[in-house]
């Protein structure tokens, strides 16, 4: 038996070489291993989940797998620390759709509940968190538990480019079979393990794995550029441009928007001038970190934000503590402004403005004119509220009443 196997082994080792042939081996799973006393490495936790729909405010996670694994800091993986894999009994039936795509019926999760205290320990020490569809994953994530919303993410299907290193597509079984390699998923784990084999592979046009690459994409600064008002017969060239559609519903603007890196910022400014507004115009900016990226809350603090002609470039740092001596504006960026308001818009609250009479303040779902001051605060999905204040009345005599208002308003 050994012999045979050792014989096939050398067989695809000898058609490998030979460039005729490309030898795909079954996927096994790392075993884990113990760290080496004082050897640098830092901790990731692979994560992929199984639910009963798409949309991460109402539906269920109905399995969640992870992977515990060390890297050295230039992105190279040490070893698997740990696994996690439970099932969670939904609060209905799993439909028959769910049940054809992930193999999960309501047999396998009867009775049983996802151990709070056993997820938050096992996620406690990693330093980023990585799934195949961040934007998916992440979103349920944080519902079921509050410690990931302070976790880093990366997304290993977004954050590469893995057409341009060679592979078919961005799907995890194109890319496991380019790292050589097959296996056949029967639970949300074995999906986690594959993608580690993937992260492993050494891209031949780095000469690095690609876990790397990944990470050096996740600690760059990415910024959400929106375009805002465009008309609706540009759609196509902001698509082919790489543009997304926001519909909205998730409290962020009802917009276009796409994400780049801060050296692409000018470029893709010159872009929406020239090609798309026609015109010398300032759009929305957010500036997005790994913790923030993917996340289904909206920002994560005020911003003030100046959506005009010719305006300064959009400033979005985070905020200090206020002074008896700020100014109103400077007041409302606060950090304790910010607290505040994130609070009451996280209770569903409503927030309304107290002591404001200027006819020129008004409620906005959206932008509505290029010459207004936007006050956007988060977090929070169907709660997002922007106030404007045009820039006509910031001359005015009661402008410092308005602010001060204002600010009255976002600290309840």
């Amino acid at each position: 038996m050994f012999q045979a196997a050792t014989d096939l082994a050398a067989m695809a080792e000898a058609l490998g070489r030979s460039g005729d042939y490309r030898i795909l081996r079954r996927l096994v799973a790392r075993p884990t291993y113990s760290p080496t006393i004082g050897q640098e490495v830092r901790t990731g936790v692979l994560l992929d989940t199984e639910t009963t729909g798409l949309d991460h405010a109402k539906d269920e996670i109905i399995e969640l797998g992870m992977v515990k694994f060390d890297y050295t800091p230039d992105g190279r993986i040490v070893g698997v620390r740990d696994t996690f894999s439970a099932f969670n009994e939904p609060s209905g039936p799993i439909s028959a759709e769910v049940t054809a795509l992930t193999g999960i019926t309501d047999e396998m999760v009867a009775g049983h509940r996802f151990d709070d205290a056993a997820v938050t320990a096992f996620v406690g020490d990693a330093v980023i968190v990585i799934a195949h569809n961040s934007g998916f994953d992440r979103k349920f994530a944080e519902r079921y538990w509050p410690l990931f919303e302070h976790k880093a993410w990366g997304c290993s299907m977004s954050e590469i480019d893995w057409r341009k290193h060679g592979f078919a597509g961005a799907q995890l079984g194109y890319l496991l079979n380019g790292a050589g390699f097959f296996h056949q998923a029967q639970r949300a784990v074995d999906d986690c393990h594959a993608l580690l084999e993937v992260l492993a592979f050494e891209l031949p046009t780095t000469g690095s794995p690609a876990l790397a690459l990944l990470l050096e994409t996740a600690r760059k600064a990415t910024l959400r550029v929106w375009a805002e008002q465009t008309a609706f017969e540009l759609k196509d060239s902001l698509k082919r441009r790489g543009y997304r559609w926001n519909d909205g519903s998730d409290g962020r603007p009802k917009s276009w928007f796409i994400d780049v890196d801060e050296t692409a910022l000018d470029d893709e400014i010159a872009f929406l001038r020239t090609e798309i507004y026609t015109r010398d115009v300032e759009p929305g900016v957010q500036r997005l970190a790994a913790k923030k990226f993917f996340t289904s809350w909206t920002f994560s603090s005020v911003l003030i934000v100046s959506l005009r002609f010719r305006s300064a470039r959009i400033q979005m740092a985070e905020k200090p503590p206020s002074t008896d001596n700020s100014n109103p504006f400077t007041k409302l960026e606060s950090s304790e402004a910010r607290n505040s308001a994130a609070a009451a818009i996280s209770s569903g609250r409503p927030i309304f403005p107290r002591g404001i009479r200027d006819s020129n303040i008004c409620f906005a779902s959206s932008v509505r004119t290029w010459s207004c001051i936007g006050v956007a605060i988060g977090p929070g999905c169907s709660t997002f509220t922007r106030i404007f204040l045009p820039l006509s009345s910031l001359s005015h005599p009661r402008a410092n009443a308005c602010s001060a208002a204002l600010l009255a308003a976002y600290t309840l």
